[in-house]
C-alpha cells in the first residue's frame, strides 16, 4: 500500500543475504514509505529474472511464464538512515492477461517497462507499455525503461543508444541490466527508490485495496484453461471482468 509509516524495521547491514551492503548484524531504522512498483513488458523480456535477482539475489535460466501477477517485496536502505519498502508486482506479458494490468498500474508509484536487448520485437513493444502506464497511472508516476540480457553481447539487437532514445521519448529514466550477472540491478532499484520518498499518494487510490495475487493452484488452473475461456477463469481469480 502506498503511504508512510512511523513503525520501525530491521534492515540487514552490509553482507547479509538480500542486503545491499554486507554484515549479518541487523540494524533498527525508522520504517520509510512503502511504494507500489509494477513491472511491465512483453513475455520473455526478463521481468521475472530481474525481480528475482533483486529480491532474492537469485538467477534461474528458465522461468515459466508469469500467470496473472506475482508479488514480492524488499526494503532498501537509503542515505541518512532512511528506508523504503518496494512492493513489486511482476505482471504477465502475454495478451490474454492484458485487461488485468491497468488495475495494478492505477495505484502504482512507479513502473518499469522491460525489454529484451536481444529481441527487436520486445523492444518494439516498449511504446505500447509506456503509453499504457502513462494513460492509466498517476500523473506523478515514476517511469523507467530497462533493457535486459546485456550479458549476451553477441546476440544484442538493440543498442544502448536506441534504448535511451526510446526512454527519453516517453519521459522515462533508462537503465540496462543483466539479471544473470547482476550488473546494474541493485543500482537500478536504488536509483528508483531514491526518487520516491516525496511521492504523495492519491487518497482515493490509497483507500482502494490492491488486488491479491492468485493462489498457486488457481493460477495453474488459469494457465491450463482453454484460450476462449481464460477471461472467465481469470475473472474468478482476480474478481474482475476481462
Amino acid at each position: 500500500m502506498l503511504g508512510r509509516s512511523n513503525a520501525a524495521l530491521y534492515v540487514s547491514q552490509p553482507g547479509s543475504p538480500g542486503s545491499d551492503n554486507g554484515n549479518p548484524e541487523p540494524m533498527l531504522f525508522p520504517l520509510g514509505s512503502s511504494f507500489k512498483l509494477v513491472v511491465l513488458g512483453r513475455q520473455h523480456s526478463g521481468k521475472t529474472s530481474l525481480v528475482s535477482r533483486y529480491v532474492n539475489n537469485y538467477y534461474q535460466p528458465d522461468y515459466k511464464a508469469t500467470v496473472g501477477i506475482d508479488f514480492s517485496s524488499r526494503s532498501i536502505f537509503l542515505e541518512q538512515n532512511k528506508t523504503a519498502r518496494l512492493q513489486i508486482w511482476d505482471t504477465a506479458g502475454c495478451d490474454r492477461f492484458a485487461t488485468l494490468i491497468p488495475n495494478y498500474v492505477r495505484s502504482a508509484a512507479a513502473a518499469i517497462v522491460v525489454y529484451d536487448s536481444t529481441d527487436r520485437e520486445s523492444f518494439a513493444s516498449v511504446g505500447r507499455w509506456a503509453a499504457m502506464a502513462r494513460s492509466e497511472g498517476d500523473p506523478e508516476l515514476m517511469l523507467m525503461v530497462v533493457g535486459t540480457k546485456i550479458d549476451l553481447v553477441d546476440e544484442r539487437q538493440v543498442s544502448a543508444e536506441e534504448g535511451e532514445a526510446s526512454a527519453a521519448e516517453h519521459g522515462a529514466a533508462f537503465y540496462e541490466v543483466s539479471a544473470k550477472t547482476g550488473d546494474n540491478v541493485k543500482e537500478l532499484f536504488k536509483k528508483l527508490a531514491s526518487t520516491l520518498p516525496d511521492y504523495e499518494a492519491d487518497p482515493a487510490l490509497e483507500s482502494r485495496p490492491a488486488p491479491a495475487p492468485a493462489p498457486a493452484a488457481k493460477a495453474e488452473k488459469a494457465a491450463k484453461a482453454p484460450a476462449n475461456g481464460i477471461c472467465d477463469v481469470v475473472g474468478s481469480i482476480f474478481g474482475i471482468r476481462c
